[in-house]
C-alpha cells in the first residue's frame, strides 16, 4: 500500500501541492495521463492544474480543455481551479450562451459561476427584473451563491415597492437566504411590553432608519433581532451609534463597548459608531497605553484603531531617540500618524520595529536608537 502511494506521488513530478484525498483515489495510469497533458502546461489553461483537478476524470478534463470558446478573451476570468467544481456538459452550455455578448451580463463572468448549473444560470439571466433599474445593483457575480428559485423569490418580494427598502437592493443581498431576507424585512418590535408597539414594524421606527443599508445582509435574522432589541437604544445618548457599521459587530460586543467607562471620563468625542469596527480589546489597550504615557487626552478616533503593541514600540522608539511627545505645547503629530504615514513621512516601519524589539527584548529592553526602515 505504501509502495503504491509513493508511486502515485512520484507521478506528480514534484508537484506535491496537487495532493489531496481525492488524488489518492485516482489510479497511477490516470494520474500519469493527466500530468502529461500538454494543454495544462500552457496558456490559457496552466492555472487549472491544481488539487481541484482530481474532482474530474481524465476524459472529463480532456473534454473541458477541448472547448474552443474557453480561449475567448471574455472567458479568461473563468479559467481558475474552481472550474473543476463543474462538468463538461455544464461548462460547454454556459460558455455557449449568447447573453455573454450583452454588456450588463459580462460582470457576472467570474469563477464562482461554476458553483451554479446551466439551468440556474439560464434562468437567472432571463429574469424580467433586469429590465428594471431598481434591481441594477443586485446584478453582480455574488448572485451565483443562490439558485434560480432563491433569486426569483427574493426579487419577487412586494417590499421592494416600498422606497425605504430599496437601499437594501445591493449585491450583498446574496449573502443572505430567502428566509432571512423575509424575516428581516418583516421584523416586528416583539420585545416591547406594549401590545401596540409589539405589532409595530422595526423599520417604521425612525431610530433605526439609518440601518437600512446593504450591509445588513450576511447577518442572521437572530443577530439582527438581538441588536435591534437592545434596551440601550431607548436612551438618546446611544442612538447616534445606530449606523450601518454596527452590522459588523456582535450583540454582546456592542453592549460591552457602549458601556465602557471611558465615555463618561471625558472621551465622549470618541463615542461614535467607529467603535463597532474595532475589537473591544484594541480600544481598551489603546486607552490604557495612552494613559500610561500621560497622553490619553489626545486619543483620536483614528488612534483607537491602532494596534497597542505597535504603538508601544513607537513610543519606546521615541524615548530611545529622544523624540519629544510634545512640540510647542502641542502633541507631536507622529503619535497619531497611521502606520502608512509613519513609513512614508518618518521612515518608521512599525511591523519591523516590533519584530526588532522582540528579538532584542530577550536580553532586556531593546535600544532602538536608529531608524527602522
Amino acid at each position: 500500500m505504501d509502495q503504491l502511494r509513493d508511486e502515485k506521488i512520484r507521478a506528480l513530478n514534484g508537484r506535491t501541492d496537487l495532493i489531496n484525498d481525492r488524488f489518492f483515489e485516482r489510479s497511477i495510469d490516470e494520474i500519469t495521463k493527466i500530468m502529461a497533458m500538454s494543454e495544462l502546461q500552457e496558456e490559457p489553461f496552466n492555472a487549472l492544474l491544481s488539487s481541484n483537478i482530481w474532482n474530474s476524470s481524465y476524459e472529463e478534463i480532456k473534454n473541458v480543455l477541448s472547448i474552443a470558446k474557453l480561449k475567448d478573451a471574455k472567458f479568461k476570468n473563468l479559467l481558475t481551479p474552481t472550474i473543476w467544481n463543474s462538468n463538461y456538459e455544464n461548462i460547454s452550455k454556459i460558455v455557449d450562451m449568447k447573453e455573454w455578448d450583452e454588456f450588463r451580463f459580462k460582470k457576472l463572468l467570474t469563477p464562482n459561476i461554476w458553483n451554479s448549473n446551466y439551468e440556474d444560470v439560464n434562468g437567472i439571466l432571463h429574469m424580467k427584473e433586469w429590465e428594471d433599474s431598481d434591481f441594477e445593483e443586485v446584478l453582480s457575480s455574488n448572485i451565483w451563491r443562490c439558485s434560480y428559485e432563491e433569486v426569483k423569490k427574493i426579487l419577487s418580494l412586494p417590499e421592494w415597492q416600498d422606497p425605504k427598502f430599496r437601499p437594501l437592493l445591493t449585491k450583498n443581498i446574496w449573502k443572505s437566504n430567502y428566509r432571512d431576507v423575509v424575516e428581516i424585512l418583516h421584523m416586528k418590535k416583539s420585545w416591547e411590553k406594549d401590545e401596540i408597539l409589539k405589532a409595530q414594524s422595526v423599520w417604521d421606527d425612525p431610530v433605526f432608519k439609518n440601518l437600512l443599508t446593504g450591509s445588513i445582509w450576511g447577518n442572521s435574522k437572530e443577530k439582527v433581532f438581538n441588536i435591534l432589541s437592545m434596551p440601550e437604544w431607548k436612551n438618546k445618548q446611544y442612538q447616534h451609534l445606530l449606523k450601518p457599521g454596527i452590522w459588523k459587530d456582535k450583540p454582546e460586543s456592542i453592549r460591552k463597548k457602549i458601556n465602557l467607562s471611558y465615555w463618561a471620563d471625558g472621551y465622549s468625542h470618541l463615542f461614535t459608531s467607529i467603535i463597532f469596527r474595532v475589537k473591544l480589546e484594541t480600544i481598551v489597550n489603546i486607552f490604557e497605553l495612552y494613559k500610561e504615557y500621560g497622553i490619553d487626552n489626545f486619543v483620536t478616533p483614528t488612534a483607537i484603531q491602532f494596534n497597542a503593541n505597535e504603538r508601544r514600540a513607537l513610543f519606546e522608539y521615541m524615548d530611545d531617540n529622544q523624540i519629544p511627545f510634545f512640540k510647542d505645547r502641542k502633541i507631536n503629530p507622529i503619535i497619531n500618524t497611521s502606520n502608512e504615514g509613519l513609513k512614508a513621512q518618518y521612515g518608521i516601519d512599525l511591523k519591523k520595529l516590533v519584530k526588532y524589539k522582540k528579538g532584542n527584548d530577550k536580553n532586556g529592553r531593546a535600544d532602538s536608537r536608529r531608524t527602522i526602515k
